[in-house]
Formats: structure tokens, C-alpha cells, sequence
């Protein structure tokens, strides 16, 4: 880690560098955390970030933590977002892909997704708690908005394209129907025990 402090303070971490806070764990090559705009940027080899039960990657990953305080996380280039909502379903995992995929949090709860460029989306969904097939759409961009953190709505805008397919055809072989470059990864990191000598 080095820390440069001639204009604000600016940390830089190489190597496997990690996070882990509350519900956010990052992983990355290179962080830099820029005290002055309170902004910590994921560089390098694939940066994977997790927040809740969401799961994001991309070429580029961006955390806006003003006042310590997670508000938004911008991820450019290959952007690629998958939730996993249902517990007892881990393969009903939602999807979002993209050029560009941003993510507004309030008060600790996500408020709003925003994807643009070859925008993609694959959605499981259910009736009165029971799976009901899932919903794979494109479009220009997506924007969610949500109510305590589910999606409550949904705008596909711009060369808008879907596909809907029945529960019968799910239960064969749900991944059959993922977005391309999908990867659930396992590795999270977890806090650190320090050693007690």
C-alpha cells in the first residue's frame, strides 16, 4: 500500500487487494481510495464487488461512500450484475449485463440500477411465491426502481426486445437461459481474524 498526500490524501493498494465492510466485500488488483472525493476506485484484473446478495464485475468498478456512507457504485466496461434473491432457488439467479451499470443506494437499501449500452436482462419470476417462468430482454438501457430494495419497476427504452419462457422449459436447465459471460463467484472475501499472540 502507498499513500500519497500532496493534493488530499490518495491510498493505493496492489497486489490481491481486498475489502470487507458491513455488507460490501471488493476484490481487485489496484485500489484507490481518494480521501478527498471520498470515491474508492477497483482497477485492474477483473474487480468484483459484493454488496447484499449482488454480485458485480466489470473492467472498472467505482464506490461512491461520501461521509462514509455508501451511496453509489458505477461499474464501466463489461458490466455484469447477478442477484441472488431466492435462498432456496440459487440457480434463479437474476441478471443484468451492459457497457455501464449504476447502482443508487439510500440509506443503506438500493433505490435504483440504471444499464445502458447493449443492455441485458434475465428475470426469474413467481406467482403468489411459487417460480413462474423468467423474462430475458435487451434493449438500449434498463432502469429499475425499487421499493425496499425489490424491483417495483422496470423501463426497457430503445430497440427493446424479449423473450418469455414458461416455469415447463426453466426446470430442465435453468442456466440454459443465463446471459452470456455469466459467473457466479464463490470466493468472497470475509473479514480477517487477526492472530493473538
Amino acid at each position: 500500500m502507498e499513500a500519497f498526500r500532496n493534493d488530499g490524501e490518495l491510498y493505493v493498494a496492489y497486489g490481491t487487494a481486498e475489502i470487507v465492510r458491513a455488507s460490501l466485500a471488493a476484490r481487485t488488483d489496484t485500489i484507490i481510495y481518494q480521501k478527498r472525493d471520498d470515491i474508492l476506485r477497483l482497477r485492474g484484473a477483473s474487480p468484483a464487488l459484493w454488496y447484499d446478495s449482488t454480485q458485480l464485475r466489470a473492467d472498472s468498478i467505482s464506490v461512491f461512500i461520501p461521509q462514509k456512507k455508501l451511496r453509489r457504485i458505477e461499474a464501466s466496461g463489461n458490466a455484469f450484475s447477478a442477484v441472488r434473491d431466492d435462498t432456496a432457488n440459487t440457480e434463479r439467479t437474476q441478471q443484468l449485463s451492459g457497457a455501464f451499470i449504476r447502482i443508487d443506494v439510500e440509506n443503506d437499501t438500493l433505490r435504483q440500477i440504471f444499464v445502458r449500452g447493449d443492455a441485458k436482462s434475465l428475470y426469474f419470476m413467481q406467482t403468489d411465491g411459487e417460480p413462474d417462468g423468467a423474462a430475458r430482454n435487451s434493449a438500449d438501457s434498463i432502469r429499475i426502481e425499487t421499493l425496499d430494495g425489490k424491483p417495483e419497476i422496470i423501463r426497457w427504452l430503445g430497440g427493446v426486445n424479449g423473450e418469455f419462457f414458461p416455469e415447463i422449459f426453466i426446470l430442465k436447465k435453468t442456466s440454459d437461459y443465463y446471459l452470456p459471460n455469466f459467473l457466479w463467484l464463490t470466493d468472497r472475501p470475509k473479514r480477517k481474524i487477526p492472530l493473538i499472540r
